[in-house]
């Protein structure tokens, strides 16, 4: 509990203050007088004697009472004024999206205190970073003390050792966890372009679309990589589709006869890169399928059309667990069926492939 090859002044009863020696056991061996006391060389001291002790940095006085000489002393300052030092010059506090703020320490008798690195002393400069961090551990003794760290990632509880006045915590980056899951929900819409010899007077239609997507997050630990995350995602979206019918061929502009419900599944594969607090960009690309959500609109669409969707966002986070995600999508493979003529008054129909550019906005909950 105190740091070793260091003792505490001592002051005995009357003012007489006392020299200390430290022993390699990590006792402290005291002559009183002191050398350099005024005074005779020689006094008189008649037990019992009251001894008191003293720290500084933090400042902190306690009492004994001697009863012989040459008599062991083991009292220390009162176990709820008990204080440890934390090295915490090692910590990388401040790479994007693994920031630490703070470290909870919970306490013998079962409370928890929070402290802020920003609490540290820090080294020289402009710029310097955290290096040391006092807590009061009311009740600490030699077992380990509980801890788990507070920032943008989420943490495991995890012991830090308690040794000569000082509380060390390990490699707290290991304390990380490796993966998270998230929930998106977004909404919105764009075009559905088709292409491949479409007449002039075809007008590209707009759909609306939702999209849910559950997704797996790995983030290093190391923290020269841990800006950089990947996910896994399986996702689904539920929005609109169309079809030309033989209705529309005399129009000056033509449109959607008729707009569909229409459902799309996806797996996908992304990488996210912090970039500072509190944005973040990502990019996946996806694959899976979309279909009619009716079976009785299969004869005006594919019944499965095999996708290929790439993907870009950017998340602004709000809180931990909760972050505003601006999406941009596309969807390619899909195709339109666009009458484009009558043979003895019977369509004649023909499937266009086209690309959907889609616009989409909400949040993700992190958990």
């Amino acid at each position: 509990m105190w740091p070793s090859g260091t003792c505490p002044d001592v002051t005995i009863e009357g003012g007489l203050s006392c020299s200390a020696t430290a022993l390699d056991d990590g006792n402290c061996q005291y002559l009183c007088p002191g050398e350099g006391s005024d005074g005779d060389e020689w006094v008189q001291l008649t037990p019992p004697l009251a001894v008191t002790f003293e720290r500084h940095d933090p400042d902190q006085r306690w009492t004994d009472i001697l009863q012989r000489a040459g008599q062991t002393l083991s009292s220390y300052v009162d176990r709820e004024e008990i204080y440890l030092d934390v090295d915490v010059s090692e910590w990388a506090t401040d790479i994007p999206g693994s920031r630490i703020s703070h470290v909870e320490f919970l306490e013998p008798g079962g409370g928890m205190r929070r402290y802020s690195l920003q609490e540290a002393s820090r080294s020289a400069g402009e710029d310097g970073k955290p290096e040391r961090l006092r807590i009061l551990a009311p009740g600490a003794t030699c077992d380990p003390l509980r801890y788990t760290l507070i920032g943008d990632r989420r943490y495991k509880e995890s012991a830090a050792t308690v040794v000569d006045g000082k509380a060390e915590p390990g490699d707290v980056h290991q304390t990380a966890r490796l993966l998270t899951f998230n929930l998106t929900l977004v909404q919105g819409g764009g075009p559905a372009i088709a292409y491949g010899g479409v007449d002039d007077k075809v007008r590209d239609p707009t759909y609306f679309t939702a999209l849910a997507t559950l997704g797996a997050n790995f983030r290093p630990r190391n923290p020269r990589w841990s800006r950089v995350a990947y996910e896994a995602r399986i996702g689904g979206s539920i929005g609109q589709w169309g079809f030309y019918g033989p209705g529309s061929l005399l129009d000056e502009e033509r449109r959607v006869t008729t707009k569909l419900p229409w459902a799309r599944l996806l797996f996908e594969a992304g990488v996210v890169v912090d970039v500072i607090s509190p944005l973040s960009l990502a990019a996946s690309f996806g694959v899976g399928g979309s279909w009619p959500i009716n079976n009785t609109d299969v004869a005006q669409t594919d019944r499965f059309a095999f996708v290929l969707s790439p993907s870009a966002e950017a998340r602004f986070a709000i809180r931990r667990w909760i972050s505003l995600v601006v999406q941009g999508r596309a969807v390619f493979r899909e195709r339109t069926q666009i009458a484009i003529g009558l043979n003895n008054n019977t369509p004649i129909v023909r499937s266009f492939p086209n690309v959907s550019l889609l616009g989409l906005y909400g949040l993700q909950f992190s958990f």
